[in-house]
């Protein structure tokens, strides 16, 4: 028998999530991004919440880019509980700066993110990480996968990685690999995504760095000079830069699947952003339904309402579309990210959830993502910090005979 529960943190404008993967009694325990604007919250949901009903280790950590909405509570968790895996996207100094710049008022009240920004390796291993432990994740070229190859029934838990090594060398140690490929954890699989970061943007930023002779390395932020030339420099770049994060699709890797039990999400006390759960809680009760198989997408921030983005993400997870039944909409249902498309491609997706704040001054999620999603009759989901979690629980995944 295989267990899962996944859920959708009830921590505002921000993301985190985690999921559980238990077959017998054997856990392993995920987590992907961990942050909020919200940051007292954030940690009484960790603390009170998550670890407090941990009883294993924690086992991987997904972080899918650096903003301070998805990575405020990393150095709180860290100090909480020892993990054993990380993965997170590779990022350039420069574009590590940029970030920087973005959360500029983050990085002065909180020193241990700009000391992440700087070198994130050596930020770990404070935290008796391994280094080949940490993963980077590059883009790869993404001209069409291999099949992978399908778990018996009668395998045990083990921790495999098929991704592709980087020949490369870069200037952060740890493991360089590229999205190309999975790595799994016994009947688990787990398949990453990564854009490449459009240098024709940054290279206006960069030239203004350059001039300024800024170094993210021997950066002062307590000078008020660098923080004024960080900001001219963020003011030049005229579109934002937030187009990627690394998107991580897991589900069974198993021949014939039949999930039972989707999914104990306490709906009946649970309030849609828009909508009473009365007037349309009732069609997001799926209990008992049975799937051919499942698979979960989390996106982070990526911006797939760029045309190109979206064919090559689409492109990239085709054969398995039509096995997602759960779509974390980005960056927390901002229009400017969303593609409706999405809703054709993924023909067997019901549950689209968003995280975002209840109050949140973006004015997340958009009023439209909702009418595209409720007009296909489709649930629509917003976790913010005055609603329950959200809970995909998977009472028992069989083999079919």
């Amino acid at each position: 028998m295989l267990e899962g529960k996944f859920v959708f943190h009830n921590v505002g404008q921000g993301l985190f999530y985690s999921g559980t993967i238990m077959k017998n009694t054997r856990k392993f325990n995920f987590i992907y991004d961990c942050g909020s604007e919200k940051e007292e919250n954030l940690k009484k949901i960790i603390s009170y919440e998550y670890l407090k009903n941990l009883d294993n280790e924690l086992n991987m950590l997904v972080i899918s880019h650096f903003h301070k909405d998805h990575i405020s509570g990393l150095k709180f968790l860290l100090e909480k509980k020892k993990l054993k895996y990380i993965f997170l996207p590779y990022f350039t100094e420069i574009y590590r700066l940029y970030i920087l710049a973005k959360n500029l008022s983050f990085a002065i009240k909180n020193d241990w993110y700009l000391k992440f920004l700087i070198n994130p390796t050596e930020f770990f291993l404070e935290y008796r990480i391994s280094k080949s432990d940490i993963y980077y994740i590059h883009s790869s070229n993404h001209d069409g996968e291999e099949d992978e190859r399908l778990i018996e029934p009668n395998e045990d838990f083990i921790f495999m990685d098929n991704l592709e090594i980087m020949n490369n060398s870069f200037n952060l140690e740890g493991q360089h690999r590229t999205d190309k490929g999975h790595i799994q954890y016994g009947y688990w699989m787990f398949k990453f995504f990564n854009l490449k970061i459009n240098e024709k943007k940054l290279k206006v930023f960069k030239q203004c760095i350059e001039e300024k002779n800024i170094n993210l390395i021997d950066l002062n932020l307590s000078d008020e000079k660098n923080i004024n030339f960080l900001k001219d420099c963020y003011k030049k770049v005229k579109n934002n830069l937030n187009d990627t994060s690394l998107v991580m699709l897991h589900k069974p890797l198993v021949n014939n699947i039949i999930i039972n039990g989707v999914c104990d999400m306490s709906l009946l006390k649970y309030k849609l952003f828009f909508l009473g759960c009365d007037f349309y809680g009732s069609k997001c009760i799926n209990y008992g339904k049975s799937y051919k198989n499942l698979a979960q997408l989390l996106t982070g921030d990526i911006n797939l309402k760029n045309t190109n983005n979206y064919i090559e993400f689409k492109n990239y997870y085709k054969k398995y579309l039509k096995e997602i039944i759960l779509f974390q909409v980005p960056h927390h249902g901002a229009k400017g990210n969303w593609n409706e498309n999405i809703l054709k491609d993924l023909p067997k997706c019901f549950y689209y959830v968003v995280s975002a704040g209840r109050n949140s001054r973006y004015n997340h999620p958009s009023f439209k993502i909702f009418l595209d999603v409720i007009e296909e009759e489709k649930c629509f989901i917003n976790v913010n910090e005055d609603s329950e979690k959200f809970v995909l629980e998977l009472g028992g995944l069989k083999w079919k005979n």
